[in-house]
């Protein structure tokens, strides 16, 4: 297989600038991820903040004290038929204005995109519409839907049929709780219905609120539940089926299953005893996104992505009156 080059964009924690994961943890940043595959090859990093891209390409980039990839402030430097893939890591405000950037200077095959992917569904739309128009597969960086151990399969296996999942958050409905509508949306199916939500928000922060929202997708009734981030950090997903439950505890980096057995009846009622559980660590590495993009699969990305932002739209619109 070719070796694929790669061009990061952006310079911050999820780019490289973070501290390493732990040995034996999940790979948690992009130029981690990039680096410790030999089908790719970095050939940039690229950022407003010059000095900020030296000091990730210094603590990661030193090959007998050479840096071993070019650090710029703009795309004159980079080959304009290089790199196959584009790594847009910057704030979602940028978004647009780095996508046109990048069309007007290079000729990528991917781009793998920041979640959310702007900051609304016309810039969701404008994005996606480029990436087609210059024949570019758009990835999008929800690691959960690429995580082989979050599947619809193992949800069947472990408790049955889901009937309902909630999503306690804290961080915004666009920062923290589009990874929740994303995964639900790839697991139970597209086009959120029966949408409520309280219109008093959680937060004081009008341009990304949490919101307490309920809606209905194909596969499942789905509840999101924002919390006071003042008070406690929690991002968790608990899934209910007909013959239990699971939890993605940790960020979803623990799978916990607690089942249920029908013990005693009282009439047509029966008692539902609860039984041992069972922990599942689930691989969030940023690793699997960028071997879906290498082995061509998409996650259900393009659906994902337009759908998401669909989902946050019309909650807001329900939000405001």
């Amino acid at each position: 297989m070719k070796t694929k080059t790669v061009l990061l964009i952006g310079a911050g924690n999820i780019a490289g600038a973070k501290p390493m994961a732990r040995p034996g943890g999940p790979v948690t940043t992009h130029i981690h991820a990039i680096l410790s595959d030999e089908r790719m090859e970095l050939v940039g990093i690229i950022d407003s903040e010059i000095n900020k891209a030296k000091v990730i390409a210094k603590k990661w980039l030193v090959n007998d004290g050479v840096i071993t990839a070019q650090t710029v402030y703009n795309f004159s430097r980079v080959d304009p038929k290089s790199p196959d893939i584009v790594v847009i890591a910057t704030p979602p405000k940028t978004h647009v204005d780095v996508i046109n950037d990048v069309f007007r200077h290079l000729k990528p095959k991917t781009v793998l995109l920041e979640k959310p992917g702007g900051v609304d569904d016309d810039e969701a739309r404008y994005i996606l519409a480029m990436c087609i128009t210059n024949k570019c597969e758009l990835f999008l960086n929800y690691q959960r839907n690429y995580c082989q151990q979050i599947s619809i399969e193992m949800i069947h296996s472990l408790v049955g049929k889901p009937v309902y999942a909630q999503c306690d958050y804290v961080r915004g409905l666009k920062n923290d709780a589009s990874h929740a509508v994303a995964l639900f949306s790839h697991l139970f199916g597209h086009g959120a219905k029966n949408i409520l939500a309280h219109k008093k928000t959680i937060n004081d922060l009008p341009s990304d609120p949490t919101i307490r929202a309920m809606y209905s997708l194909p596969g499942c009734e789905i509840a999101l539940i924002g919390h006071d981030g003042r008070m406690f950090d929690i991002f968790e997903i608990t899934i209910y089926g007909t013959h239990g439950k699971i939890v993605l505890a940790d960020h979803g980096q623990q799978i916990i299953k607690t089942g249920i057995t029908d013990e005693e009846v009282y009439g047509k009622y029966k008692k539902l005893q609860i039984n041992s559980e069972k922990i599942v660590e689930a691989d969030l590495s940023l690793s699997n996104v960028y071997d879906a993009i290498l082995m061509n699969g998409d996650g259900g990305t393009i659906v994902n992505y337009l759908d998401v932002w669909r989902t946050i739209a019309h909650i807001k619109k329900v939000v405001e009156g």
